[in-house]
């Protein structure tokens, strides 16, 4: 059954920024893919957008791997190799409290035509973040993705999480349930 993980922190006081760095494994290819050399359906895909305005200070990620359905289920979260798609992630806090159960909307578009979710339409998937996390409210992203290098570190905006570490080692540390997240900068 195809897995993904994810990270999303942000901050911002009166211009910030938001960050997400989702990890793809499409064939329940577990931590271990990261040092295959067929690296099929797992990739880790990053977004970093500003913030205008005050926002309360978030960080969340995964317990562990999040089982998603098969159906429809892309290779990769981008559409690659024939398509390329726009994704609408959303993580909603459990309740007025700092609950570790969140609603996670992930859908994936092709221009209007929404051709994969997580969930059926109109309905969240239920995750468990790790016990460090924090969201006070609601997360949103709707745009396209950036691909990161296997082998090399994060590109573009995402180097403000991370700098350093190859991004299939940041991939890993999503995909191991509990792990220390050493790599974390921010």
């Amino acid at each position: 059954m195809p897995q993904l993980a994810f990270f999303v922190a942000g901050i911002s006081e009166i211009v910030g920024g938001a960050g997400l760095l989702l990890a793809w494994d499409r064939f329940d290819r577990g931590p271990s893919a990261a040092d295959d050399i067929d690296i099929n359906g797992c990739q880790l895909y990053a977004l970093v957008n500003p913030i205008l305005g005050p926002a309360l200070p978030f960080k969340m990620i995964t317990k562990g791997p999040v089982a998603i359905p098969e159906e429809n289920c892309p290779t990769y979260l981008d559409g690659f190799p024939d398509q390329d798609l726009v994704t609408r992630f959303e993580i909603k806090p459990g309740g007025t409290t700092s609950s570790h159960i969140q609603d996670l909307t992930l859908e994936l578009f092709n221009g209007s035509t929404r051709i994969y979710g997580v969930a059926p339409e109109g309905q969240t998937l239920k995750i468990e973040s790790a016990n460090w996390s924090l969201l006070p409210s609601t997360v949103s992203f709707q745009d396209k993705l950036e691909i990161q290098p296997w082998e090399d570190p994060l590109e573009g905006w995402a180097q403000l999480i991370n700098s350093k570490t190859p991004s299939k080692e940041i991939w890993r540390s999503l995909m191991t349930p509990n792990d220390d997240l050493t790599w974390l900068e921010i």
